[in-house]
């Protein structure tokens, strides 16, 4: 079994690496949408909801990221069961769980004043 630990190290290096990219292609999108809703804003058009959307959006993005780093996480406590691991796993969990309950809490509060779901 000893002989599985450095793959599986590298297996789990590199599901957080798919994380991290998904995370920073969200950002990137994101940024890339927010200028043009900003250009519209610019041009006095209404984006309220351009912006609510663009929100959902890297909330999505920020959270696919993040199971990708819990599995990763995971993966590592399982490898090298110790209580820093158990830490890091632990506030990894505790960062998800704290966007998710947020993002949808925001998302629920702001289709009951508009009526609509981004």
């Amino acid at each position: 079994m000893e002989f599985l630990v450095p793959y599986l190290n590298f297996v789990a290096d590199c599901i957080a690496l798919i994380g991290g990219v998904i995370m920073c292609a969200g950002v990137a999108v994101g940024l890339y949408r927010l200028g043009f809703v900003e250009w519209a804003s610019f041009k006095r058009k209404d984006v309220e909801h351009d912006r609510r959307v663009l929100r959902y959006h890297l909330g999505y993005y920020i959270l696919l990221g993040l199971e990708f780093i819990v599995v990763a996480d995971i993966l590592r406590t399982i490898i090298h069961p110790g209580l820093n691991e158990l830490i890091i796993l632990g506030v990894v969990v505790l960062i998800r769980t704290v966007i998710s309950v947020t993002l949808n809490w925001e998302l629920s509060h702001a289709d009951k004043i508009s009526g609509t779901h981004p």
